[in-house]
């Protein structure tokens, strides 16, 4: 009787969470509600109880990333990495953050060490790209565009981005179009003919965009490509409708 007592207490035992778990499991229930400042508080408890739960110190970052304290979000990221060197997600938040902070150099270099990691990650290859155009290295920049579509052809961003960098970017457009992307392709598309002076083509491709379901219309409103060119006759009406539809978004 005594030995079933004993079991049924270790049982008991071992179904209790650990504290820093306990925790890390209601911050993430909190920041799924986006209630930030509460799975802050919920994260740090988890750091302070488990001195190397990575994922406690990323968790608090994303919720610093989320709060737009990016500075904040970068330590806790460092942190994370600090006790998950092979860590991959905290090394790309961290690049996010130093991105958001204009610390370009910084944010390619946090890039390198994810692909150092993880080198068969599309997305770490083309926000390198990105990174890479940002500071004029349009060789680099290409060379991780493609990396990404290689690793995933369907990387609709990239190839979005690669549009963006090859003299060939109606074709890279069109293939966007061919897998469903046609929004996108049609974006890429408009900007390349604003880019070239050409308000009318310009005007054809955003009609396009707008006839279908458009999640961004302030992006487009406020893209300096376009800038020049709201007062030709065939983009001012459209200028105007997207000037309604971001009135109207929630």
């Amino acid at each position: 009787m005594r030995r079933t007592l004993v079991l049924v207490a270790l049982a008991s035992l071992s179904a209790c969470p650990h504290p820093a778990e306990e925790a890390i499991r209601k911050g993430n229930v909190y920041f799924a509600s986006k209630d930030y400042a509460r799975a802050a508080e919920l994260y740090e408890q988890a750091a302070e109880a488990d001195a190397k739960s990575a994922r406690a110190r990323e968790g608090r970052g994303n919720c610093a990333y989320e709060l737009g304290d990016y500075a904040l979000a970068a330590k806790w990221y460092r942190r994370a990495i600090e006790a998950h060197p092979q860590g991959a997600t905290a090394r790309h938040q961290l690049a996010l953050s130093l991105a958001a902070l204009d610390d370009v150099a910084g944010a390619i270099e946090a890039l390198e060490a994810t692909l150092a990691v993880a080198p068969h990650n599309p997305y770490a290859h083309s926000l390198l790209g990105g990174l890479y155009k940002r500071s004029g290295k349009l060789d680099r920049a290409e060379k991780h565009q493609l990396e990404a579509l290689q690793i995933d052809e369907d990387y609709h961003a990239a190839r979005y981005a690669l549009g963006n960098l090859l003299a060939d970017a109606e074709r890279q457009f069109a293939r966007l179009a061919a897998k469903k992307q046609d929004g996108l392709a049609a974006y890429g598309l408009a900007r390349l003919a604003a880019k070239s002076g050409r308000p009318d083509e310009a005007a054809r491709h955003l009609e396009r965009l707008l006839d279908g379901p458009l999640a961004e219309p302030r992006r487009i409103l406020e893209d300096p490509v376009f800038a020049p060119h709201w007062g030709a006759p065939a983009l001012a009406p459209l200028h105007a409708r997207l000037a309604a539809k971001t009135s109207t978004a929630p």
